[in-house]
């Protein structure tokens, strides 16, 4: 079964972020590269080296998706590849606290119950979700 930090972490780094839905179907048109699309929906979680061994690796959800197979041992080395290379081509990285992932969720969250609170629940991602969208 998952681990509670592992649901936490997993949570920080994917909901207060965009949702994919699917290429534009326009080849050359920015936005639509594997790179954009896995920066634009995920963030890592900053910490310091000695609290890796607690995130188990997870606060490097970018560079998880960016490279699934790369032993968790050379994520943090790997980040500083994609900082730069994010730097060269005018693309943004996300990463930020620990708090401030956290302060990033909630306000979409709070978002999304507003939205439902407004009856206008079918438009929030809790729906799409459900509905296995996006």
């Amino acid at each position: 079964p998952p681990r509670p930090r592992s649901a936490v972490q997993i949570t920080l780094s994917h909901f207060g972020m965009e949702m994919y839905e699917g290429t534009r179907h326009e080849l050359g048109k920015r936005g639509d590269s594997y790179a954009e699309i896995q920066l634009s929906t995920t963030q890592d979680v900053d910490c310091h080296r000695g609290l890796d061994w607690l995130h188990g690796g997870l606060q490097f959800q970018v560079i998880h998706h960016l490279f699934p197979r790369l032993p968790r041992h050379n994520l943090r080395a790997a980040r500083h590849a994609v900082v730069e290379f994010c730097r060269r081509n005018g693309l943004e990285y996300h990463c930020h606290s620990f708090v401030e992932c956290n302060r990033i969720t909630f306000r979409c969250l709070k978002e999304n119950a507003r939205m439902a609170g407004e009856g206008r629940f079918t438009e929030s991602m809790l729906w799409e979700g459900m509905c296995a969208q996006g």
